[in-house]
């Protein structure tokens, strides 16, 4: 389709400079523009690099100073068309630039609208390596057209040049100094191996071919979604460098992690190490060497710099050794310690009337453990703690949910055990309740090694597990209700265990038993019946319901012990099909169904 509007063609949002300058314009104002050129049309006087970002080829074009060709002190600069309005949270603009040599001289970006003077938006100077970096601005100018300006000062360098590519305009704000996702790239950060022994982390995503690689990311926990990914071969180092940052007196950073190897629940052969690269040097701040279950692990590090800095995540192996380790979501919250990330006062106190207990199950353990027993047991037991006894992440949650700080109370399983199969069991007895009731609590289960949470009803003559959960969750508490069907039921146990290899913990909060069935009536995960759902009779295929295996394990409970609907196979040379219907929806509105 060709069409003609009136005015000059709109401002390019993406440029990479391979068929054109994109309507970047000389400023009028400048000593000098800049030039598009090749790595091999560079003299020997340039300190400018050999391939472009785009391509990584030396015919790939990018934008230069030629800073060699012009005198010290001297700007050349060079400008964006005029660009629409930004909406109110502003665009982020993204590009790459090379800087090499200390004296090489000053780049700086900054916002020019029709009507005013220059805003400054950001700047660099010295030596940046060689190497592409990663420079980021937010653009705000809701109320008036504007054009970016890309401006360089010429150093007193021997050889020297800045260079500029891939320029993009994404809507929104930018993201902060050292965030990463890795869904579209590696962001702000870029490989920088040591010489003598460096790989590359890898770009990769679920779908990649290769061994030990996880099934899926982090951010979207999904196949499709990307992280980034490093595999040992003997002693191979691989070090992931951040943008260069500014002074903070406390920071934390917070990483996803998730390593694999040839052996289950044991420490990995991979260590990680975070530095800070500052004019001094490298200072290490923290290492870890994750736990092979097949999870993603969250990490938080306090650190500190007095001046411009870099993170530095390094991954080494032993020699002799595979292993691999993968990392997402990369966050560096400025200005507060991880654990000022928690709250740390009690909030306003509730205005309403408290009601009494529906049961003698509901507790908040904030005096006590209210009617619930510890099972008496040699091995372990149930602690009542608070946020003020964590010293580490492993050993609990730092806040309760009740009152959401440090000083509340919640019940505690955590380290490790002296043997295998060790339990802790809390009891509570129930009388004079409806046949059915809601079971409402509140659990947070975080570590690289956790075992399993159960929910356990205990009747006349047997035991049944109507709930469970194993393996690390979301870093949060979160809500669980269950229904229970107290015909002949006696008792309701929590139990949570722990094995020689277990790291992290387990904690219950804010039990509430309500009469009735849960308010999510409609939810059924199959692991205690049909739930009204029943095969058509109209077709020959047959669903059926099936137990987990350790190697096939349910969505519900993510364990063996939980039960899913599956089509049922049968010795038929024939297409079968089968249909499974829902229980009968009495509301004409429409609804929403989800599923596994």
């Amino acid at each position: 389709m060709v069409s003609s509007e009136t005015g000059s063609c709109p401002a390019e949002r993406e440029c990479t400079f391979q068929g054109s300058l994109c309507g970047l314009l000389a400023q009028s104002s400048a000593d000098f523009s800049w030039s598009r050129i090749t790595g091999t049309s560079r003299p020997a006087n340039s300190s400018g690099p050999a391939t472009d970002h785009t391509l990584g080829t030396e015919q790939g074009y990018y934008l230069s100073a030629q800073l060699w060709s012009h005198p010290v002190g001297s700007r050349g600069a060079v400008m964006t068309a005029v660009m629409e309005r930004t909406a109110a949270d502003g665009e982020c603009l993204m590009f790459w630039y090379y800087m090499e040599g200390s004296e090489v001289g000053e780049l700086s970006v900054s916002l020019q609208t029709l009507d005013s003077n220059s805003v400054p938006l950001w700047t660099r100077s010295g030596d940046q390596g060689t190497r592409w970096r990663h420079g980021r601005v937010t653009l705000f100018s809701p109320n008036a057209r504007y054009q970016v300006n890309f401006e360089a000062v010429v150093g007193d360098g021997l050889r020297r040049d800045i260079a500029i590519d891939d320029l993009t305009v994404l809507n929104g704000a930018c993201p902060p100094p050292g965030f990463c996702d890795f869904e579209m790239d590696f962001c702000g950060w870029v490989n920088n191996p040591p010489a003598e022994s460096g790989v590359d982390w890898d770009w990769m995503s679920g779908d990649s071919e290769g061994l030990l690689i996880p099934e899926n990311d982090h951010s979207i926990n999904s196949a499709l979604g990307h992280f980034a990914f490093f595999k040992s071969n003997e002693e191979d180092i691989a070090r992931l460098e951040s943008e260069t940052m500014e002074a903070v007196d406390r920071a934390c950073l917070e990483i996803w992690h998730h390593t694999e190897g040839w052996l289950d629940d044991k420490p990995s052969y991979v260590t990680l190490t975070v530095f800070v690269n500052e004019t001094t040097g490298l200072r290490s701040v923290w290492s870890t060497n994750g736990f092979m279950n097949s999870t993603w692990i969250q990490d938080r590090v306090d650190y500190n710099s007095s001046g411009p800095h870099q993170i530095i995540l390094q991954a080494s192996c032993r020699k002799s050794m595979d292993g691999s380790f993968a990392l997402d979501d990369i966050h560096i919250i400025r200005d507060r310690f991880c654990d000022d990330i928690i709250p740390t006062t009690t909030p306003n106190p509730s205005t309403t009337t408290p009601t009494a207990p529906a049961s003698n199950m509901d507790c908040t353990f904030e005096q006590g453990l209210c009617s619930w027993v510890q099972e008496v047991s040699d091995d372990l037991n149930w602690t009542l703690s608070s946020g003020l006894q964590v010293d580490q992440p492993w050993d609990g949650p730092q806040y309760d949910h009740t009152v959401e700080n440090n000083q509340g109370f919640f019940l505690l399983l955590n380290g490790s055990g002296s043997k295998d199969g060790e339990r802790a069991a809390v009891s509570v007895p129930v009388n004079n309740l409806t046949p059915q009731i809601c079971v409402g609590f509140w659990y947070y289960m975080l570590g690289p090694s956790v075992s399993t949470l159960d929910l356990l009803v205990e009747m006349k003559s047997s035991e049944l597990l109507v709930w469970t959960r194993r393996g690390t969750q979301n870093p949060e508490w979160i809500n669980a209700q269950v229904n229970v069907n107290m015909n002949n039921t006696i008792q309701v146990t929590f139990t949570g265990h722990r094995n020689t290899n277990s790291q992290g913990f387990i904690a219950i909060d804010d039990i509430r038993v309500k009469e009735g069935a849960c308010s999510n009536q409609f939810a059924c995960g199959f692991d205690s019946s049909w739930c009204g759902f029943e095969n058509t009779l109209n077709h020959k295929g047959l669903w059926g319901r099936k137990r987990g295996t350790k190697y096939q394990v349910d969505h519900t409970y993510g364990t063996e012990n939980g039960f899913y609907m599956t089509v049922m196979t049968s010795n038929s040379t024939q297409v079968e099909v089968a249909e499974l219907l829902t229980p009968e929806f009495t509301s004409a509105t429409e609804i929403c169904v989800r599923f596994w």
